[in-house]
């Protein structure tokens, strides 16, 4: 893995967490060329909360993908933590995925025949420098942390919808990940909610925690602490709000 290079300074403390240099991403099919990104410039210091916003398929999802090092863009720079993620193989970038990033999803993804407490420590299984005998600890505590910990022996059918997406949080925080990046996460929820996931988020962001959340809808978009308009896959200016 390389080092920031000179171009970045070099204290910790002082570098972005994530950092996307004219990022482009192209996807080729049946021999027609469809730009999702083009030339995005990007970053989230260490402790902020940024939303990214836009129309249906103006990147963000794509955008996104590349964040977590669930795909890799066709040309550009991206530094997470410093280091260069586009030059690392499937395996390496698998690793910085398991240490650095907790995920929450829109359709929450909890496995059906795992109790909560199981579905939790999913993600400390890929850990091989956290030992068996933590793991259950970690899941209490990070359960405890989303209001969810009188919930552990419960199935995800058992739960509402709301409760659920707490879940889903408490599993991203387990691992403590340098970064929460939020896809959607209100987006099958109703208005109530919705509401509470977007408060504990906040709560979170506000004990230290960096977010970066995807979202459509503009009433939590801007309630994050920066907001970034996507569309057309570029970052651009947010059209004025309707009065």
């Amino acid at each position: 893995m390389n080092a920031l290079p000179d171009t970045v300074p070099l204290a910790v403390a002082e570098r972005p967490l994530l950092l996307l240099r004219d990022i482009c991403k192209t996807f080729l099919t049946d021999e027609v060329q469809t730009n999702a990104l083009s030339s995005v410039d990007f970053h989230v210091d260490r402790g902020e909360f940024v939303s990214i916003t836009g129309p249906s398929g103006c990147g963000k999802s794509t955008l996104m993908s590349i964040l977590g090092t669930l795909d890799v863009p066709t040309s550009g720079r991206y530094l997470l933590d410093g280091v260069e993620v586009e030059e690392l193989d499937e395996i390496e970038r698998a690793w910085v995925r398991s240490r650095q990033i907790g995920f929450i999803f829109q359709a929450f993804n909890l496995i059906g025949d795992l109790s909560i407490l199981e579905n939790v420590e999913v993600p400390l299984t890929y850990r091989d420098d956290i030992p068996k005998s933590k793991r259950r600890g970690m899941a209490i505590a990070a359960l405890e942390r989303v209001g969810m910990g009188h919930r552990g022996m419960h199935f995800p059918a058992q739960l509402s919808g709301g409760q659920q997406q707490r879940v889903a949080v408490a599993r991203a925080l387990v691992g403590s990940p340098s970064i929460l990046l939020a896809d959607e996460p209100t987006g099958n929820l109703d208005s109530h909610n919705g509401e509470a996931v977007m408060q504990l988020l906040e709560e979170l962001h506000a004990a230290g925690s960096t977010i970066c959340m995807v979202t459509h809808d503009p009433r939590y978009s801007a309630r994050a602490q920066r907001e970034v308009y996507m569309l057309d896959g570029r970052i651009g200016q947010r059209p004025p709000r309707e009065a």
